[in-house]
């Protein structure tokens, strides 16, 4: 009896709330699937558009594929961000040298020819240097072929940290990997260890969300260039920012800000870009990564200093594709449904069978604009009573502790109490 009423009461502390099926009423939009004429596979899939992004609820947990059955059709959400698979290799340095003036070398021993790699991490506690790198391979240590002469190395410290001291070079075979560092005059930097990979890269499939200048405005407060952009839906799943310029030999931080009125503003991320064109240093980095947080409109502020601001002439805004992939049926009719702000994501088989579904091809369909959903019915009041009242939980735990602690107590006297035991 104890038992039953302690469950019932924890049932009635969640508010009541279970899972149901799909109720059409509680989502706002919807965009038709458009498949093609005679369209016949197991599989489909779909990529999302702006209407989609800016409807739904941050993160997709509301997407749910609908059948004109009215049945809901499990589906794997899909994020083309592509994959790095790196294979390091203990290898033994040795050989360390300098020639004054000029470079400091060591060589890298792989234990046996035949191992491929294309990749060098250099390990270094040195800061502020910028340093070409020259990349050879042997398998005599003796003799060798150069893989790779212009790579470049460098370390920006400033109210930010821009730096890179990883080298890539074509797929090779070698035992040997040798690394010369010039330092045209300065002094050698430290080299503290390094790790030859062979990576594999599977790039990412991005969408463009926006391309061009946007508003331009010279801040001097704050010694800086401030470029709103406008990506024309919020919600859009950002990446990276690629920022051009014309201009050379600068080393500027860049802060991004995101925000839906252009009012109010959320830090977003931070980076730098860079571009150095000199006889002993050439090396350029235009990206910021950023998650751009959802918003329609985002800042970009170009701290310049004081220094002259730099050209901009133009702003890249990547994001990952996403797509929708489900079960597919031959002369049916599917939407996409979002705009629900109580859904969660949804837990499907298709989750864990879709890693051995990799030689299915899905028919490729189209996603229709977004379309306001008649069936739909504004929550009225969407917290159960308690939440409305959070006080009566505490006064019922209270209640729940005040009671156990006489329960204590009456057993302790009844304890007390008791006769001792007759032998």
């Amino acid at each position: 009896m104890h038992r039953r009423l302690c469950l019932m009461a924890f049932m009635i502390l969640l508010g009541g709330r279970a899972w149901s099926d799909f109720n059409v009423a509680r989502w706002e939009r919807y965009s038709p699937i458009k498949s093609p004429p005679g369209a016949s596979a197991k599989y489909a899939q779909v990529t999302l558009n702006n209407d989609v992004y800016s409807g739904s609820r941050a993160g997709l947990s509301d997407l749910r594929v609908i059948s004109n059955d009215g049945k809901e059709v499990a589906y794997k959400l899909l994020v083309d961000q592509g994959e790095v698979a790196d294979t390091a290799y203990q290898a033994d340095i040795q050989d360390k040298s300098t020639v004054p003036g000029k470079y400091n070398s060591f060589v890298l021993d792989l234990g046996k020819p035949g191992a491929l790699s294309n990749r060098v991490e250099i390990q270094t506690s040195g800061a502020n240097f910028t340093r070409k790198v020259e990349i050879d391979g042997g398998n005599d240590a003796v003799n060798w072929a150069v893989l790779r002469d212009d790579g470049y190395i460098f370390d920006f410290s400033r109210d930010y940290t821009a730096r890179s001291t990883s080298v890539t070079y074509p797929d090779a075979s070698y035992r040997y990997i040798r690394v010369k560092i010039w330092n045209y005059g300065e002094k050698p930097i430290p080299v503290d260890g390094a790790t030859v990979y062979r990576r594999k890269v599977q790039p990412a499939r991005e969408e463009v969300f926006f391309q061009g200048l946007g508003t331009i405005v010279q801040n001097s407060e704050e010694k800086s260039t401030d470029i709103t952009l406008d990506l024309g839906a919020s919600g859009s799943p950002v990446s990276r920012l690629v920022i051009a310029s014309p201009d050379t030999n600068y080393n500027r931080q860049v802060e991004i800000a995101g925000s839906n009125d252009r009012k109010e503003w959320s830090d977003v991320c931070s980076g730098g870009i860079l571009k150095y064109d000199t006889p002993q240093f050439k090396g350029a980095e235009s990206s910021v990564s950023c998650q751009g947080g959802g918003y329609r409109y985002l800042r970009v502020r170009i701290r310049n200093y004081d220094d002259q601001p730099i050209r901009v002439s133009k702003i890249t805004v990547y994001g990952f594709r996403h797509r929708v992939f489900f079960p597919f049926k031959g002369g049916a009719t599917y939407r996409l449904y979002y705009g629900n702000a109580e859904a969660q994501s949804p837990v499907y088989d298709i989750g864990e069978t879709f890693k051995y579904l990799a030689s299915e091809k899905p028919v490729q369909l189209a996603l229709g604009p977004g379309v306001k959903n008649a069936s739909f019915v504004k929550p009225i009041g969407t917290k159960t009573w308690f939440e409305e009242n959070p006080w009566i939980l505490w006064v019922v735990l209270l209640g729940a502790v005040v009671l156990l602690g006489l329960l204590v107590v009456r057993s302790i006297i009844a304890t007390k109490e008791s006769p001792p035991p007759t032998a």
